[in-house]
């Protein structure tokens, strides 16, 4: 209806914006799930993924962000298999996946501090850094993604609309 509409544009809009830093880890993976659920492929911009951080700086292949988790903070976090793996399809959401959802977003917070110091400047001009092509774990559009919402399938691309390198 009209409210699924003006909520799926918003997001989109909120997602393919590079004024608003999104912080996540493993982002690549909610990316997928996302562009499914909504039927297209999207294009996020401004993301600090803390898992290809976290990653590089402790030399480790993707860690899963209950170990980031004991590393960074020293703290453990519950992450239970039976809410892991609970249908995150069916709507709405139960509110033990509310809370789980919370928790995962909550400490990613916790954890960038951790990584960037009790202030977000240092966070603010590391994505700076990134996003003018001296960082890493940033995440650029694909060549060939589609722009924002478009629905998925094949596009030809129109003249003049090649993207710069």
């Amino acid at each position: 209806g009209r409210v699924g509409e003006t909520l799926r544009s918003a997001l989109l809009a909120l997602l393919g914006s590079e004024a608003v830093a999104k912080l996540g880890y493993g982002f690549d993976e909610d990316v997928a799930r996302l562009s499914a659920a909504l039927r297209c492929r999207l294009v996020v911009r401004s993301v600090v993924d803390l898992q290809q951080i976290y990653a590089t700086s402790a030399k480790l292949e993707l860690p899963p962000l209950h170990a980031a988790c004991w590393a960074v903070l020293g703290a453990k976090l519950d992450k239970s298999k039976l809410l892991q793996f609970s249908d995150w399809r069916s709507w709405p959401l139960s509110g033990a996946q509310v809370g789980y959802a919370a928790a995962d977003a909550d400490v990613l917070i916790a954890i960038a501090r951790g990584l960037f110091g009790p202030s977000p400047a240092l966070m603010r001009a590391w994505a700076s850094a990134v996003a003018a092509g001296t960082g890493g774990a940033w995440r650029e559009p694909a060549d060939d993604a589609q722009d924002l919402g478009e629905e998925g399938g094949e596009e030809e691309e129109e003249e003049g609309d090649e993207e710069e390198p």
